[in-house]
């Protein structure tokens, strides 16, 4: 049948085509001749994916690697080949550690992988990056949605990596079972296959996730594993649970130094660092412009720090029930701040204020109390504004589940989608996308969120350090705007 095409085509990543993406029953795929050829032997062969070979996408350029991912790979190779049996990376955000660990595993000749992630949604990215790695080998893919199927790939002898979520895998029969309170509590009857396998080689990504909970460290000990390598950019949970020989460390002041003394200890030699963004964050006193807003008295303010309060700045009304509305308690003054960003009239200019300001943050991303009613209201409020709520702007809320639609299910997309739309998009969130996510377009995260955490406040910052050339030109600056210095 062509839908058994169609569904091999898919596992191997290839997407139907763009403007019939809302007919569910589109059959129209973009691939050569070749590739459609063999997604048909596939079929008959009674294979879920094409192999790594069978793709021939000739156009992937070849990977290469800057000097400090070499050095995390080679760092890790000798503790392997010493026998250790576990290694962390304590590597900034934008380090590119999805490709480096892959690249690990590879010149090891590791053959069997797992991968496992608190955010699911970084799937994408491990695909992607795994077809660059892997180009022309005969490594295979594997998840629930993409690749062979794991049943089929234990029973033969190729290399293939498998990519697993954290929070399935927990939920699994042979994690979940605990008496509690008199009754039984059990998992699915799922994942034995990930349980039964010898790992050569087990990756952790965001390893600062999950992985400390009861739960996270009884999915953890059921997975075997020779070799552990865990991947984070903000370990401070984690970091005490390693030796110094077996942590290998790059931050950003390391990452923009390099790029900064390059061409003095590498003259004629591109530079590797060039495309990687520096990252500038500006805070504004919002008390300072009490006179525009209003009162921004006690109420607004932590009695303890001081800190300016956002959870009470966007607080929601309550209906009769208890229940969050999406109707801010404060609304005059939340449109008087909205009012404020796009302000020319000011000595002070904020991210909006001009045309010119606006180019720089074409697409943001608002980090605001993690709670669906406040972003709802918050929607609303920008949907209902003179400026960003006219046709330039595309405003994409991608909290909870306040979509029902089936394309629009994942946020990633959602927001590529808006994207491309619209000249400006402002994404707001209370905590979808901040970790692990790359919207390369994105050029500027707003602060509005009382995060209390080094953690939070690192990952939703450097969303903005995505390499990226858009319109030709390479994104060479990231900008964060905080509105609670006190807490910066």
């Amino acid at each position: 049948s062509d839908y058994d095409v169609h569904e091999v085509l898919k596992r191997s990543g290839y997407e139907r085509k763009a403007e019939n993406i809302k007919n569910s029953h589109s059959e129209w795929f973009e691939v050569s001749l070749e590739v459609a050829k063999n997604a048909i032997q596939a079929v008959k062969e009674s294979r879920k994916a094409l192999s790594t070979k069978e793709k021939i996408v000739s156009n992937t350029p070849q990977f290469t690697f800057r000097p400090n991912q070499r050095e995390a790979i080679d760092k890790t190779i000798k503790a392997i080949k010493k026998n250790r049996k576990h290694f962390l990376w304590n590597a900034k955000m934008r380090f590119g550690k999805t490709s480096a660990a892959m690249q690990v595993a590879k010149e090891n000749e590791m053959k069997r992988v797992l991968i496992v992630t608190h955010r699911p949604s970084v799937s994408v990215d491990w695909y992607d990056d795994f077809n660059k790695v892997f180009a022309g080998t005969n490594y295979q893919y594997s998840s629930k949605t993409k690749g062979e199927n794991i049943t089929t790939l234990l029973k033969g002898d190729k290399p293939f990596i498998y990519f697993a979520s954290l929070q399935d895998l927990r939920l699994s029969k042979r994690v979940v079972e605990v008496e509690s309170a008199g009754t039984q509590a059990r998992g699915f009857d799922k994942n034995d296959e990930v349980f039964d396998t010898t790992w050569d080689m087990l990756i952790v990504d965001e390893a600062h996730e999950g992985t400390q909970s009861i739960l996270g460290d009884a999915t953890f000990s059921k997975i075997l594993a020779n070799f552990t390598l865990q991947l984070s950019g903000t370990p401070f949970n984690i970091l005490h649970k390693h030796e110094e020989e077996d942590i290998y460390t790059w931050d950003y002041v390391m990452e923009q130094e390099a790029k900064l003394n390059w061409d003095e200890h590498n003259p004629g030699v591109p530079n590797p660092y060039a495309e990687l963004p520096a990252l500038s964050i500006f805070t504004y006193d919002v008390d300072t412009f009490a006179n525009h807003i209003g009162s921004l008295g006690e109420k607004f303010h932590d009695s303890l720090d001081g800190a300016f309060k956002f959870h009470e700045f966007f607080r929601v009304h309550k209906d009769d029930e208890g229940n969050d509305t999406a109707e801010f308690v404060h609304e005059p003054m939340v449109r008087k701040f909205l009012d404020l960003l796009v302000d020319n009239t000011l000595d002070t200019k904020f991210p909006y204020a001009t045309e010119e300001y606006r180019n720089y943050n074409k697409h943001s991303l608002w980090l605001l109390p993690n709670r669906v009613k406040v972003i709802e209201a918050m929607e609303k409020l920008l949907k209902d504004h003179a400026i960003f709520g006219s046709n330039q702007f595309g405003i994409v809320n991608i909290s909870g589940n306040s979509r029902d639609d089936e394309e629009d299910k994942d946020a990633k997309d959602r927001v590529v989608k808006a994207i491309k739309n619209h000249d400006y998009t402002i994404t707001l969130t209370g905590q979808r996308l901040t970790t692990g996510a790359s919207i390369p377009e994105w050029t500027a995260i707003f602060m509005m969120s009382d995060t209390n955490s080094a953690t939070t406040y690192l990952q939703t910052a450097f969303r903005c350090q995505t390499p990226a050339k858009i319109d030709g030109r390479i994104k060479t600056q990231g900008y964060v705007f905080d509105f609670a210095p006190d807490r910066t």
